[in-house]
This record gives structure tokens, C-alpha cells and sequence, in this order.
């Protein structure tokens, strides 16, 4: 973390960023090297793992693990006494993966607002046998000492501190992001409410827990969990006309008095994507004909469209030729996450750590 925040308080320039890329890189592998270990291992007793389960804070979280200055969150679906944070009756380890891939989302679109004066770390997703890991650098803060920003237990007890506060307002205008009461109707945050903000102990601000950084896609029904995974892209919030919330359809931001109006917002900004800006994608790929597979998804996540959506996309082209491309990256996707699904239910089934058998596995789905 020290040498990242040092390298990134540098002034841009090409050595800048050959520092990053290369420190990035190094981060990476190292977290693949130790995340497969952990993933190999979730099967055993944690007395008997190579690297053990630490006690460290969060909700929406599965057992973490701390190993060469990496913090790991074994993503996975949890169970709140009463009911499951994403699954909702029962448990559903998918969609606690897709919220971890928004926590990535979110993290990067902070650290692009670049507001001086907020620090982020280091973050990989590891994705090994059908499970996976958030990898983050460890950082110079105390879960329960050194919060100054946001909430670490769901809504109950809200920090803003004045200083953190100014800033995370300058980066929630940058992200188009509603300001809005959380816990109490004098405090208002641009951001969502569990996101949490740090004063480290080398003076730096530091935040964390970016799940759910972005506004959720309008709900079917106001209660379903899908506003904890199912998120809008940060292109389209930062290019839509108003800003949207973070929290809404969040029960804990119901204190704001102006609620209903920032999660009509979210409608109407799901409208939005639905009507026009999904309509617009599809006049485009109708005028590029011979748009490869990768071009494709590059423009769309352009256009702050999810890949959820490329139903409604399919739906609507006329052009048989792109109605194969769209349906090629959709049943891709599907079979993916039959053969992680797969994998997860063969380490569960046989509690071995050894390589053959999950190849076995997937061989023998695909046949």
C-alpha cells in the first residue's frame, strides 16, 4: 500500500504509470498465487488451512483471509438471521460474485474521479474454480477506530466527518451521484451509505467498500435484492440530465424526506436506458453491420448498457448476421456460469484439492 500511495501521489507522466503498471502486476499475481491457495483449501477446517480465516468487519461478506499484506474476501452469499443479502429466501453465490465485480466497478470509477486527497487500494478479482476472491491491499486503518465516512453495519451507525465529507462530495458530483440522509436526516452523504471512509494512521483518507457505488437498476418490486447487485453503469449515471442515488430502494436511506423522489429518479433513469439508450445501441450496430464480438461489448459498456441486457439488444435488431453475434456472447456467458457453477458443486461433492478432477468435470459437461 505505501509504495502504491507513493507512486500515485506522483505527478502523470509515462514513468508514473510504468510504476503502476508494473506494481499492478505484481499484485496480481502475487493475490493468484495466494487466492488459489485459499480456494483449494475452503474445504478443510480452519485450524488445518495454509492460510487461516481473520476476524475482520463487514456485512455483506463472506470469510476473509490476510496473507502477504492481501486482504481476501471469500465472496459468497450471507445470511443476515432472517434473510440472505442477495439470494433473499435462499442463498445465491452468483449474485454475491456480481456484486463483487461492482465493487471493482466501483472502486475505479473513484480513483478516475481523481479527487485529491481520498486514497484507495490496491483490488483484484480472482476467479479459480468456479468461486471468488476480492483481493485488496491491507490498509493503515482499524475497522472500528478509525472510520470517519459512511456506515460499517448496514445503516445503523452513520459517520461524516466534516473533512472526508467535503471530499467525497467533490467525487460524488464527478460520478453524478445524488446527495441524500442516511441514518439520520442531518447527515447527508453522496455516495452510498456503506461505503466507509478512514483516517489512516499515516494521515491519508482511505476508502473502502465500494458494492454498491453506483444507483441500482429500478426493481421489479421495491423490496427484491436485485438493488444490491443489479447496478447501473457509470457511464450512463454520469451522462444522465440528474443525479441519481446511491441508496435508493435502500431501506436504511428512508429517512431522507425526499425518498420517493430519488428512487423515482432511478426509474426514470432505468426508463431512460431501456427506451433510448438501448434503442440508440441497437441503430448503431444496425450501422455497423461488421462489428466484431469484442467491439461490440466495448461499445455497449460505452453506452452505459449492462450485459444483462443484451436480450432486450437482440430483440430489437433486424440484422440476422448481428442477431448470431449478440446471441454467441449470451450463450458464452450462460455456459460459463454453468461450469463455475459446476465446479463450486464438484469441490463441495469431493473435497479435493487435486487439479484432475475438476478438469474431469468440465470435460464431462461439455461433452
Amino acid at each position: 500500500n505505501k509504495k502504491f500511495q507513493e507512486i500515485n501521489s506522483e505527478r502523470d507522466g509515462l514513468s508514473k504509470f510504468k510504476k503502476l503498471g508494473a506494481l499492478a502486476k505484481d499484485f496480481d499475481y502475487v493475490a493468484e498465487v495466494y487466492g488459489r491457495i485459499i480456494v483449494s483449501e475452503n474445504y478443510l477446517h480452519p485450524k488445518l488451512q495454509t492460510i487461516c480465516p481473520s476476524s475482520v468487519g463487514g456485512v455483506a461478506s463472506g470469510n476473509k483471509y490476510i496473507c502477504q499484506g492481501i486482504i481476501f474476501k471469500f465472496v459468497q452469499d450471507t445470511f443476515l438471521g432472517h434473510i440472505w443479502v442477495y439470494g433473499g429466501e435462499s442463498r445465491d453465490d452468483e449474485k454475491a460474485m456480481k456484486a463483487a465485480c461492482n465493487e471493482r466497478k466501483g472502486l475505479m470509477s473513484y480513483y478516475h474521479a481523481c479527487v485529491k486527497g481520498l486514497h484507495y487500494p490496491l483490488m483484484s478479482l480472482i476467479h479459480y474454480r468456479g468461486f471468488c476472491l476480492v483481493a485488496m491491499s491491507t490498509l493503515p486503518i482499524n475497522p472500528s477506530t478509525t472510520i470517519r465516512y459512511g456506515s460499517p453495519n448496514g445503516g445503523k451507525n452513520v459517520y461524516c466527518d466534516k473533512k472526508i465529507a467535503e471530499l467525497m462530495k467533490l467525487a460524488g458530483k464527478e460520478l453524478n451521484l445524488a446527495g441524500h440522509s442516511v441514518g439520520t436526516p442531518d447527515v447527508k452523504l453522496y455516495s452510498p451509505g456503506d461505503i466507509e471512509g478512514h483516517l489512516g494512521s499515516d494521515n491519508r483518507f482511505y476508502v473502502v467498500d465500494f458494492g454498491r457505488v453506483m444507483p441500482p437498476e429500478a426493481p421489479s418490486h421495491p423490496t427484491h435484492r436485485s438493488v444490491f447487485y443489479n447496478l447501473l453503469r457509470p457511464n450512463l449515471v454520469k451522462n444522465y440530465p440528474l443525479p441519481l442515488s446511491s441508496d435508493a430502494f435502500i431501506p436504511f436511506a428512508r429517512i431522507d424526506p425526499h425518498y420517493n423522489e430519488l428512487c423515482q429518479g432511478v426509474k426514470d433513469a432505468t426508463k431512460h436506458l431501456y427506451e433510448h439508450v438501448i434503442k440508440d445501441f441497437i441503430f448503431w450496430l444496425e450501422e455497423h453491420p461488421d462489428v466484431d464480438l469484442q467491439q461490440m461489448i466495448i461499445q455497449l459498456h460505452g453506452d452505459g448498457i449492462n450485459i444483462r441486457h443484451l436480450g432486450r439488444v437482440r430483440q430489437g435488431l433486424g440484422n440476422e448476421n448481428l442477431k448470431r453475434l449478440v446471441l454467441t456472447e449470451i450463450v458464452s456467458r450462460v455456459i460459463k456460469n454453468l461450469i463455475r457453477r459446476k465446479l463450486r458443486e464438484t469441490m463441495q461433492e469431493k473435497k479435493i484439492s487435486t487439479e484432475e478432477i475438476y478438469l474431469r468435470a468440465v470435460f464431462d459437461f461439455l461433452e
